[in-house]
């Protein structure tokens, strides 16, 4: 029974989280999508440096790798300290290009993977 009120505690707040993170991204869009942008940035950034790290640690060096981590670190930096009109207008765009990129990589990684 006590974890059924905590379940219920738990769902609650964050129901009442959740409706106020929508109601401030109704209030506040562009500041929304700067905030995405940033969040966007740092996945991008992340997914550069553990590139770049697999790349140097690993027994099968592709050039790949590496050049996967710099466009990513590359795209990171833009998203974080381009101008707000960058952040707040052109994440789609930035994120679409980073993962149909990082889709193509792994495609060409996949192929070469030997049996």
């Amino acid at each position: 029974m006590r974890d059924i009120k905590i379940l219920r505690l738990f769902w609650l707040i964050c129901s009442v989280g959740i409706i106020t993170i929508g109601v401030a991204c109704i209030c506040f869009p562009l500041k929304t999508m700067l905030a995405i942008s940033y969040l966007a940035a740092i996945v991008i950034l992340s997914f550069g440096i553990g590139s770049i790290y697999y790349f140097f640690v690993s027994y099968n060096r592709s050039n790949f790798v590496l050049f996967d981590g710099i466009v990513s670190i590359a795209l990171a930096i833009v998203l974080m300290f381009g101008n707000e009109y960058i952040g707040e207008h052109f994440i789609p765009y930035i994120v679409a290009f980073w993962v149909i990129f990082k889709g193509g990589v792994w495609a060409v990684l996949a192929v070469r993977i030997k049996t």
